[in-house]
């Protein structure tokens, strides 16, 4: 009888910790980085993008530069602005978009909804941040940090 408790035991032991491993594994690919932000008149929407592939991080041990695709979506999907960037280990780069821009695409509305996007190269790893600031002022209005709990999301690759 001892035996049998002791089976059912180890049985419900390893059910619980198959369980608990299968409610860990999350299937759904990386979220976005960003949501989409609202952009109002006078703003500009500025994406700061830093290298951090440290010495060590690559299997030559050598830090590298980083390659990142940066731009920024209308939410209609439509890419509005779009560069490829190359950035030295520990520096950054920055893109930006104004309404001037938006308005001379066609795009139009008291505020505009702009989903800034990152998206790093495999090997690179970056530090993405977005800000809105006042383009007269130039007064932050709003600093975001991505979307994502881990930076190794934005490692993509390695």
């Amino acid at each position: 009888m001892e035996l049998t408790r002791t089976k059912k035991f180890l049985f419900i032991a390893l059910g619980c910790a198959c369980a608990i491993t299968l409610f860990a594994f999350n299937p759904q690919p990386d979220p976005p980085g960003f949501g989409l932000v609202s952009l109002a008149d006078n703003e500009v929407m500025r994406i700061n993008v830093v290298c951090h592939n440290p010495p060590g991080y690559l299997p030559s041990g050598q830090p590298s530069a980083c390659t990142a695709n940066m731009g920024f979506m209308g939410a209609d999907g439509r890419m509005l602005k779009y560069a490829l960037k190359t950035i030295q280990p520990g520096a950054a780069d920055f893109m930006e978009i104004t309404r001037a821009e938006l308005r001379a695409m066609g795009v139009s509305g008291i505020r505009i909804g702009i989903a800034p996007c990152v998206i790093p190269d495999t090997g690179s790893r970056v530090i993405p941040t977005v800000e809105i600031y006042d383009q007269y002022t130039n007064k932050t209005n709003l600093f975001i940090n991505a979307a994502a709990p881990r930076l190794s999301f934005f490692s993509n690759g390695l």
